[in-house]
C-alpha cells in the first residue's frame, strides 16, 4: 500500500430486536469521523432486568468522541468507557457489557468489558481479540463443553462496578481486514465460519444477524464493524482512452445535431398572435390599493404556546394558552441557568404571556435570547462541534435545550457562554433536532415554529 493512499474505512452498526418486548437491553452507536478526528463504533448488552445501562454506556462513549478526539485516541476510549461505568453507578443501574472500537488512519483502538466479543477478520479467518470476562473463561470451558452458554452469561466483570477499567488493545490494520464487535446475544448464536465470512457494511451485519436468526430469538443482539478497504486510485490508460473514443465521437455528433435544430427553430421567430374584437388580452391582474391610513395588524401568537418548565411541579397553566412540558429540577453542576423566563427577543407579542408566566412562577425577570435550539439524539455529534465553536457573542444570546440520554458537553467550560444550557424532556430524544429564532448559519437542526417559545426557571432554583 502506498503511503499517500490511506485505506478507505467503512464503519457500521446494527441493533436487531428479538421477539421479547421485555428483553431489549442491547444498544449500538457510531460516530463518523471528520478529519482529523477519530471515528467510533460501540455495542453493549445490559444485565438481566436492566434495559437502560446499555444505551447509557454507548451514548456516553459516543458523546465524548462526538466532541472530537484527534490525539491520545486509545486513552480517550478507555476513559470514556470508565466514565460510562461511573454514570451507570451514579444512576443506580445494574450494569452492562460493552465493546468499543475507535479508528483513525490505519489504526484501531479497542476496549471491552463483560461478555461482548471483538474479532479481527483477515481474508477468511477470524481471530478473537482479548477474552470475555465470564465464568466460562475462568473455568476454561470450550464452546462444546456442557454449560458453556449458561456460564458465558455469568459475568466476572462489567460496567457499573467501582474502578471498571476495560481491557484495551491497539491494532494496525491492512486493506482487506476488519474488526467485528458482537454482543453475547449475537456471537453465542454464530458459528466460527459465519463470523469469518465477512461483515463489512450494514448489509454484512444484516447477513450475520440473519445467520444468527436474532429476530426470532427472545433477546436479539447488537453488531458493529470497522472495515479497512484499499483506497481506489484511478488512472487513465491508453487502452481506456481508445476504448472510450467511439462513444465520445458519437456523443459529439449528437450534440452538434441538437445544436443545429435549436438554432433553426429559434431563427423562425415567434408566431404572431391574432387579435380581434372578441379577443381579450390580460397582462397582469391589478390588486386593489389599500387605504393610506390603514396598516395590516400583526398576527397573534399561535396557541397553545409551547413552554418548557424546569421544575417538578406544574404551574397550573391554562391548556388552551400554554402547552406545558416539565423537565424536572436542573443540576447546577452540569447545567447553566438562572431564575427567569427566557423568550425570543423578536417575539414582542409574547410579552404579556411571558409576564403571566413570570407571575405564576414567582419571578420578575425576563431574559431575551435571539434563538432557541433543542439538541436531540439525531445530531449530537454535529451539535457538540457547533456549540463549542460558536462565537461568544452569538452564544450569549442562544438558549440550548438538551434532550438526549446524556449530556452533549459533559460539563465542558464553554457551556458557560450560554445564558441557558439545560436538559429538557428525554421523551423527545427520538424527534429531530429543532431550532427557532434568529440563529447563526450552520445550525444543525430544522426550523420548527412549534418549539419552546418560552422557558421558565422558577426563582427558587437560582
Amino acid at each position: 500500500m502506498r503511503a499517500d493512499l490511506p485505506p478507505s474505512i467503512s464503519a457500521s452498526c446494527l441493533v436487531q430486536r428479538g421477539r421479547s418486548r421485555y428483553q431489549r437491553s442491547m444498544a449500538a452507536e457510531s460516530v463518523e469521523p471528520g478529519h482529523p478526528f477519530a471515528g467510533l463504533v460501540a455495542v453493549a448488552e445490559g444485565l438481566p432486568g436492566d434495559d437502560r445501562s446499555a444505551s447509557l454506556a454507548v451514548s456516553t462513549v459516543r458523546d465524548i468522541f462526538g466532541e472530537g478526539v484527534a490525539y491520545g485516541v486509545g486513552e480517550a476510549l478507555a476513559d470514556a468507557v470508565e466514565e460510562a461505568s461511573e454514570r451507570i453507578r451514579d444512576a443506580g443501574l445494574q450494569g452492562c457489557s460493552i465493546a468499543a472500537a475507535a479508528y483513525l488512519g490505519d489504526r484501531v483502538w479497542l476496549a471491552h468489558r463483560g461478555n461482548c466479543r471483538i474479532y479481527r477478520i483477515s481474508r477468511d479467518s477470524a481471530e478473537q481479540v482479548g477474552r470475555e470476562h465470564t465464568l466460562a473463561v475462568q473455568m476454561g470451558l470450550g464452546a462444546e463443553s456442557p454449560g458453556f452458554v449458561e456460564r458465558s452469561r455469568d459475568l466476572t466483570a462489567h460496567l457499573g462496578e467501582r474502578r471498571a477499567a476495560p481491557d484495551t488493545a491497539e491494532l494496525r490494520m491492512s486493506p482487506g481486514e476488519a474488526v467485528l464487535l458482537l454482543t453475547a446475544g449475537a456471537w453465542l448464536r454464530l458459528e466460527p465460519g459465519d463470523i469469518a465470512s465477512g461483515a463489512c457494511g450494514r448489509e454484512g451485519l444484516m447477513h450475520l444477524s440473519g445467520k444468527a436468526r436474532l429476530r426470532f430469538r427472545r433477546q436479539g443482539g447488537a453488531l458493529a464493524s470497522v472495515c479497512f478497504l484499499a483506497a481506489r486510485r484511478w488512472r487513465l490508460s491508453r487502452r481506456r482512452i481508445l476504448g472510450a473514443l467511439p462513444f465520445l465521437l458519437t456523443a459529439a455528433v449528437l450534440a452538434g445535431l441538437v445544436y443545429l435544430v435549436v438554432r433553426l427553430v429559434s431563427c423562425e421567430g415567434p408566431a404572431e398572435r391574432e387579435t380581434g374584437p372578441g379577443t381579450t388580452e390580460v397582462v397582469m391582474p391589478l390588486e386593489p390599493a389599500a387605504p393610506a391610513d390603514t396598516q395590516p395588524s400583526p398576527p397573534g401568537p399561535e396557541l397553545p404556546v409551547s413552554v418548557l418548565v424546569l421544575a417538578d411541579d406544574s404551574l397550573d397553566l391554562a391548556p388552551d394558552t400554554f402547552r406545558q412540558t416539565l423537565a424536572g429540577t436542573p443540576d447546577p453542576r452540569w447545567e447553566r441557568f438562572g431564575g427567569a423566563v427566557y423568550g425570543l427577543a423578536s417575539d414582542t407579542l409574547m410579552d404579556s404571556l411571558a409576564a403571566g408566566l413570570a407571575a405564576a412562577a414567582g419571578i420578575d425577570s425576563f431574559v431575551e435570547v435571539r434563538g432557541v435550539v433543542a439538541v436531540r439524539s439525531d445530531r449530537v455529534a454535529a451539535f457538540s462541534r457547533w456549540l463549542e465553536e460558536l462565537e461568544p457573542e452569538a452564544a450569549g444570546s442562544t438558549a440550548v435545550i438538551v434532550e438526549t440520554e446524556t449530556s452533549v458537553a459533559g460539563g465542558a467550560p464553554w457551556t458557560e457562554r450560554y445564558p441557558l444550557f439545560v436538559n429538557g424532556s428525554r421523551e423527545l430524544q427520538d424527534e429531530p433536532s429543532a431550532c427557532i429564532g434568529d440563529l447563526p448559519p450552520g445550525v444543525p437542526a430544522i426550523a420548527d415554529s412549534s418549539l419552546y417559545r418560552l422557558v421558565v426557571v422558577p426563582g427558587s432554583l437560582d
